[in-house]
């Protein structure tokens, strides 16, 4: 009020209706303005639209949308338990490579392998006692083991002291299972 003070009475009053016209008058705009937006639009009660329906809002998917879901879900199970009985299976591998390593380190003698065979087979026990002591299951392994190397049933025979027909026996039985 310290802006009127300097005004007489006359001069503030004057000032306050000019506000209150300019009020009214623009009160009166903003009321013809939705008043029109109003009259465009239907007589009917406007009903309100409804919300779009999102999958989280309501829990339901598309039914396109479902199926993959699904799919996903199966394809993941398939997945899952080829990679469980592949895991079984390298389980069951590393377990009887450690055996037939075990087995073999004490077959094996302290001579090296000759020229010519395989380097990465190991070198079976060479003295004809060695191998009479070992049991017929640990030298049905053995043959099985050397076979699986690549040697040659009459080889596999020769470098553990045991007769051929033996050896190839072994490898039939083996073979029909």
């Amino acid at each position: 009020m310290s802006l009127f003070a300097e005004f007489d009475q006359q001069t503030t009053l004057v000032v306050i209706a000019v506000i209150v016209v300019v009020t009214w008058m623009l009160l009166m705009r903003s009321q013809r303005y939705f008043g029109r937006q109003r009259s465009n639009e239907p007589a009917e009660p406007r009903e309100a639209k409804p919300a779009p329906t999102t999958p989280a809002a309501h829990g339901e998917l598309p039914e396109s949308l479902s199926r993959w879901e699904v799919e996903m879900h199966e394809t993941a199970r398939q997945m899952a338990a080829q990679l469980d009985s592949k895991m079984s299976a390298l389980q069951a591998l590393i377990a009887d490579a450690d055996r037939a390593a075990a087995r073999l380190e004490a077959a094996q003698s302290g001579t090296s392998l000759p020229s010519g065979k395989p380097q990465d087979a190991p070198a079976p026990a060479q003295n004809p006692s060695a191998s009479l002591k070992l049991p017929s299951d640990a030298r049905r392994e053995e043959v099985c083991t050397l076979s699986d190397y690549g040697f040659a049933a009459a080889d596999i025979a020769s470098r553990i002291d045991v007769p051929l027909s033996e050896v190839e026996a072994i490898l039939g039985a083996r073979g029909k299972k």
